[in-house]
């Protein structure tokens, strides 16, 4: 009658497969099993660094974006400061003007005028 070993069933005069053939495999499985475990770490390493890496990316297209619009914030402020700047230097100008055509102007006409000229602003 066949003995069984394992699933292989071999015949009496059959020696059963030699011990470091049986070693080998397990080695062999073993090594593969490592393999694996190495491939599975340095791909999940590779995709957390390129994972960080894209939120960094990510992260300075941001503030980019902030940061141009804060310096067309700024412009537009630097804008409107130099119009109102000029315009009140128009306005002063005019005060030269006018006290060299009232020699004689009191200081209540005076404040008038300048209360007329800078509202019109």
């Amino acid at each position: 009658m066949p003995k069984r070993s394992g699933t292989h069933t071999y015949e009496p005069t059959e020696m059963p497969p030699p011990f470091s053939l049986i070693w080998s495999r397990k080695k062999h499985h073993s090594y593969l099993t490592a393999l694996g475990v190495v491939m599975f770490a340095v791909l999940l390493t590779l995709f957390g660094w390129i994972g960080a890496e894209l939120i960094r990316f990510e992260s300075e297209r941001h503030q980019q974006r902030q940061i141009e619009q804060v310096k067309q914030d700024l412009d537009g402020l630097a804008t409107t400061l130099k119009s109102r700047i000029y315009a009140n230097i128009f306005s002063v100008s005019g005060v030269k003007s006018l006290v060299a055509m009232n020699p004689e102007l009191t200081q209540e006409d005076f404040s008038r005028a300048m209360a007329v000229q800078f509202k019109e602003q």
